[in-house]
């Protein structure tokens, strides 16, 4: 998907775990409504020259930087974008 600076996330968590026998999958939002200031991907009419963002920069608060780190350590984080209409709505 396209995400661009400015647009509002929710950074969401993918683990594994054991329950019994049984290996099961389980994701959450981790941290919800973040801004994003900048992402390593870059569009072009070409299709061969499109670059998918991997990097994203978000604007956090320390705490969050923290819940951040501890996420990668934790499973797979993954970027969600919010709709523009529910922030128009929250404000």
């Amino acid at each position: 998907g396209l995400i661009l600076p400015g647009d509002r996330v929710d950074v969401l968590l993918s683990q594994g775990m054991k329950v019994g026998d049984k290996d099961r999958r389980a994701i959450e939002t981790y941290i919800p409504d973040l801004r994003l200031i900048a992402l390593d991907q870059r569009v072009a009419s070409n299709p061969q020259d499109v670059q998918v963002g991997r990097t994203a920069t978000l604007e956090v608060t320390p705490h969050q930087a923290e819940m951040l780190l501890l996420g990668e350590d934790l499973g797979k984080l993954s970027l969600s974008l919010r709709s523009v209409q529910k922030a128009d709505t929250d404000t």
